[in-house]
């Protein structure tokens, strides 16, 4: 007889196999969707960290730039470093730093502390009153237009520059340029993913109880360890995932510093295992842990949690 009266012909589908098929379809359907949906919320995430007021920063520096030149004879350059520098800066993380380069002024005759002192006093004859001005180990600290700009006194060296040393003791020489090659390499042979992840890993740190917090500059070292031998997807969700799984054990060990600023990037951790570093580890680990949970239960939702929405 005909097939109208709907039995399934020999060697065709069952339909156990159709309705598999079609369970498969809507799991491949909710997992591209959720895809999508974290994939807009880390995009839209890297759009509010990059909305910083670049007039504003450069108004400021200008201002400071001017007030310096205007007490002293010669000529004062500022030369940005840190996370500026590395295009690495949040808003709210990250600190903008600066070289003041003294040479032709007679500043350059100046120790380390006395070089300091002299820009700090010099900033507070000129800049207004209410102007919050701090003079650390290796800068005078200058808050402006809501921005902390870190000011390191320096001198232009033959091979890098000389900075106070960490004790204020003398001068040392430095390579800044150096970590920031290594990141600027690091960052291209990721197809330009590595910086955006840096600046997400920032965001999600920058929730982390203030005993549990890294410095910008020792995030940065950490992500270039972590994704020494990566081969994984190049996207920020599985960048990311990747960055705080490895970072949890990473963080437990000091990092060499490359510049020679100093010994390790993260001397303000102590020893190796230290319990600040366990702390730290801890809460890394429980972001990586989140991330997972969020992929496990395709919640988008969860996502805009881990990005503090």
């Amino acid at each position: 007889m005909g097939g109208g009266d709907g039995n399934f012909s020999p060697g065709g589908p069952t339909p156990n196999d159709l309705r598999r098929r079609i369970e498969e379809a809507h799991a491949l359907e909710a997992i591209s969707g959720y895809s999508i949906a974290v994939a807009e919320r880390l995009k839209q995430a890297l759009a509010r960290v990059n909305d910083r007021d670049t007039d504003k920063v450069s108004e400021s520096l200008q201002f400071i730039k001017d007030a310096i030149e205007n007490e002293i004879e010669g000529s004062i350059d500022l030369i940005f470093g840190g996370s500026v520098k590395k295009n690495t800066f949040i808003e709210g993380f990250s600190d903008i730093d600066s070289l003041v380069l003294l040479n032709g002024s007679q500043m350059e005759e100046y120790t380390p502390l006395g070089a300091k002192r002299r820009l700090m006093q010099i900033l507070r004859d000129r800049l207004p009153a209410d102007s919050k001005i701090e003079c650390g180990k290796l800068a005078v600290t200058v808050t402006l237009s809501g921005y902390d700009i870190q000011l390191v006194p320096a001198i232009k060296a033959e091979d890098g520059y000389l900075i106070s040393k960490y004790d204020g003791s003398g001068w040392s020489q430095i390579a800044p340029d150096r970590f920031s090659e290594k990141l600027t390499r690091t960052n291209r042979k990721f197809s330009g993913k590595l910086v955006p992840c840096i600046k997400l890993a920032k965001l999600m740190i920058a929730q982390f109880p203030d005993q549990r917090q890294m410095t910008g500059y020792h995030v940065e070292a950490t992500a270039i360890q972590a994704f020494h031998e990566y081969g994984g997807p190049h996207t920020h969700k599985d960048m990311l995932k990747h960055f705080f799984k490895e970072a949890a054990s990473i963080v437990m060990r000091p990092i060499k510093d490359r510049t020679g600023q100093t010994v390790h990037v993260d001397e303000y951790l102590s020893d190796e295992n230290s319990f600040q570093r366990k702390l730290i580890s801890d809460s890394l680990g429980r972001m990586a842990r989140r991330m997972e949970n969020a992929d496990a239960t395709l919640s988008s939702e969860k996502w805009g949690g881990i990005l503090g929405e």
